[in-house]
């Protein structure tokens, strides 16, 4: 019960859509990222997006989607402004838990961005653990970095075989605890590269010596509907200056967001890199974002049938 109206949840349907794109418009001040991938996630068929109602009416939302066959990945958790701090997102949050564990989630991942302390406290509360940080840095819609853009014309094209092999032996991966970014969301590199590679519309590198020497993964962003995402870049200072030169060539003036590893340390070479280009952090380099995951009791990845 959450102020004498009883609360329940169901699945959100297409017809919900006026209303959840209502929430989503007071996060972010306008600038959710939800409403970019709504359509997608109403009409994927491998996640679930579960709607909470307070009476009759349709107050929150949160997405739950398979990483692999045992590990749910939650995101876009959103109240109405009117209802939070009223134990509305707490009780969604509860819900989409027991939705993990009956569909047989062996682990549970989420990101928090920093200054969302409710969420935090929510988070922590139920037993999840901090495991990796991210800063986020950006390079916007005609700004400073895009008269930095370069093709390099030694960039060349990369199997995703071959970038996946890079990327298991990268430093970039070290460093981001084994996570593999794409927005917001973060893969566990371990449980297989298939899904997130799957995700970039390029793969890019350089060769030395005959030997893939740095590696860029391109993805869709989200600022923008012609938007880039550097979810991935690694090798040595040079090269990495090389690749994101190209990607912003690419990019042709419009906004380019990267996820860099914090590892620890507000210093190592891919935020000194990008810095050096004039992508702009959000946080003076503070690490922005906080992964978290948590087990389901008495599960073991890999022991469960396909999702």
């Amino acid at each position: 019960m959450t102020d004498s109206l009883p609360i329940s949840f169901r699945r959100v349907t297409p017809d919900d859509k006026p209303r959840v794109l209502e929430i989503c418009a007071g996060v972010w001040d306008g600038h959710d990222y939800v409403p970019s991938v709504l359509d997608a996630w109403l009409a994927a068929d491998d996640a679930d997006l579960i709607g909470v109602l307070a009476g009759d009416a349709l107050v929150g939302f949160g997405h739950c989607v398979w990483m692999s066959s045992t590990y749910a990945w939650f995101e876009g958790l959103r109240i109405d402004s009117a209802w939070r701090n009223r134990g509305v997102a707490r009780a969604l949050h509860e819900r989409m838990l027991a939705w993990a564990y009956g569909a047989g989630a062996a682990r549970v991942g989420l990101s928090v961005y920093l200054d969302n302390q409710p969420s935090l406290r929510i988070v922590e509360s139920h037993a999840f653990e901090r495991v990796a940080g991210f800063v986020v840095l950006e390079a916007p819609a005609e700004g400073a970095p895009h008269a930095r853009a370069r093709a390099a014309e030694d960039v060349v094209r990369v199997s995703s075989v071959e970038a996946a092999d890079y990327i298991n032996r990268s430093a970039f991966l070290e460093q981001a605890h084994g996570f593999f970014p794409r927005n917001w969301r973060f893969y566990p590199y371990a449980l297989g590269s298939e899904q997130p590679l799957a995700q970039m519309t390029h793969l890019l590198g350089l060769r030395r010596g005959g030997r893939l020497a740095a590696l860029a993964c391109i993805g869709a962003g989200e600022a923008a509907p012609t938007a880039l995402a550097l979810n991935f870049l690694d090798g040595s200072p040079d090269d990495m200056a090389i690749l994101a030169r190209h990607v912003l060539s690419l990019a042709g003036g419009a906004p380019v967001e990267a996820m860099a590893p914090a590892a620890g340390s507000n210093s190592n070479a891919l935020l000194e890199v990008l810095s050096g280009l004039g992508f702009a952090p959000w946080n003076d380099f503070a690490t922005d974002v906080f992964v978290y995951e948590r087990p389901i009791a008495g599960r073991s990845e890999g022991a469960l049938s396909s999702k």
